[in-house]
């Protein structure tokens, strides 16, 4: 007799331990030593009598895989089964064609003006974890485009594919005729989906009356914690789809503190008309990961079939992004900037990415099979990441978990 996962479960080894993924109804089942090493067998189509005795089992494999039987993620065969797994993709896809570039993802910034100097900002040392959808101002980084550049980038990166722009910038809201001229260019592109970062110091009344003309629009509001009484009334406010972005400096806090005071503001908008992102800075991470719940087993829960496709392929963030500063530099990342790629007063999108097109790959291909220790670990496809906050791009210590002995901290 033998035992087959069902096409739409996949089956991930770690170090240690393992994984099921049920891509129906999106679920991740954790595995034991054991009970990793009896499916791997069985996936092998190896003869279920077989197995006990190959592992030296005490028990018997029969129940260990009944058990995934009466869940409905396998069944058991009399003859050895061909069992092709459910994809998205082709399986030929990357074997004997490469797929093309897809720009996900496209950051503009409008500026980088800001009178406030707030200390998560990207020009002082504080690091965040959600950066690309905060607001940053930039030591030495001018404001060289005008209004008619950026209306001709998007129109690039329309031809490019681009999904989701993300607008940011210092203040976004400085300029409001360039903003408008640029949002309706946007409505005029019909891009999917289109994201304004600002925080909550720039928006007054007017901006309120502006952006409630767009109903489309996606706003991420950044905002100091504890929630302020005038953030709450500029939500209320708000008639587009508000995200607040409440940014928790964890240094001094402990990890009862963290969670017990996040709680305690989120109860203050919960039954508002409003989503909520908490964004978490620090001036060491390294220090104060292991407070963050986002760190822990929180970062796991994404099990649908399309994100699992995509971080065999891509990294999660980097893949498919990029960026245009203020200034019209090209980058991947809108946090990570190392050497720009190229810059849009100079030469268009689509020749930066047929020019640079190696230096992109290695961002938007850094999967984490790729990367230590996470090549070694059964979350490594349902896992979000961020390689801005850590120290090397190919090594993680922002994590709570270790592979080689399958325990959360």
């Amino acid at each position: 007799m033998f035992f087959r996962l069902n096409p739409e479960i996949r089956l991930i080894l770690g170090a240690k331990n393992g994984v099921i993924y049920d891509f129906l109804d999106n679920k991740v089942y954790e595995l034991s030593s054991e009970e990793k090493s009896v499916l791997e067998l069985a996936e092998k189509s190896k003869e279920v009598e077989e197995i006990s005795r190959y592992l030296g089992m005490e028990g018997s494999a029969t129940e260990v895989l009944e058990k995934y039987k009466e869940k409905n993620l396998g069944e058991f065969y009399e003859q050895k089964p061909y069992i092709e797994p459910l994809r998205l993709k082709s399986p030929l896809s990357g074997t004997f064609y490469e797929s093309p570039p897809h720009l996900t993802n496209f950051f503009v910034e409008l500026n980088n003006n800001c009178q406030h100097d707030c200390p998560y900002c990207g020009r002082n040392t504080m690091k965040r974890v959600f950066g690309c959808i905060g607001c940053n101002v930039r030591d030495g980084q001018k404001n060289a485009l005008e209004g008619g550049y950026y209306t001709s980038v998007l129109d690039q990166a329309y031809k490019l594919g681009a999904g989701q722009i993300f607008l940011s910038g210092g203040n976004v809201l400085e300029d409001l005729d360039m903003l408008s001229a640029v949002l309706d260019h946007c409505e005029e592109l019909h891009f999917p989906a289109v994201f304004l970062t600002c925080h909550e110091n720039h928006v007054n009344p007017y901006a309120v009356n502006f952006l409630n003309r767009y109903t489309g629009l996606n706003v991420f509001l950044n905002c100091s914690f504890p929630v302020s009484s005038r953030t709450l009334e500029i939500a209320g406010n708000l008639q587009c789809n508000l995200t607040l972005v409440p940014v928790v400096d964890v240094t001094d806090m402990s990890e009862e503190d963290v969670t017990e005071k996040i709680q305690h503001e989120y109860e203050k908008v919960q039954n508002r008309r409003v989503s909520w992102q908490i964004d978490y800075c620090s001036s060491d991470f390294t220090k104060d990961y292991s407070k963050i719940s986002l760190f822990g087993k929180e970062r796991t829960k994404n099990a649908t079939l399309q994100f699992f496709e995509r971080c065999q392929e891509y990294h999660p963030c980097l893949g498919g992004i990029l960026t245009i500063s203020s200034d019209g530099n090209v980058y991947v990342c809108r946090v990570i900037r190392e050497k720009s790629l190229g810059n849009v007063v100079d030469t268009n999108l689509s020749e930066i990415m047929r020019n640079r097109k190696e230096e992109i790959k290695k961002f938007w291909n850094l999967n984490r099979d790729k990367i230590t220790p996470c090549r070694n670990c059964e979350y490594r496809y349902s896992c979000m990441d961020c390689r801005a906050i850590e120290a090397d791009m190919y090594y993680t210590n922002l994590c709570r978990y270790d592979p080689h002995t399958g325990k959360w901290t």
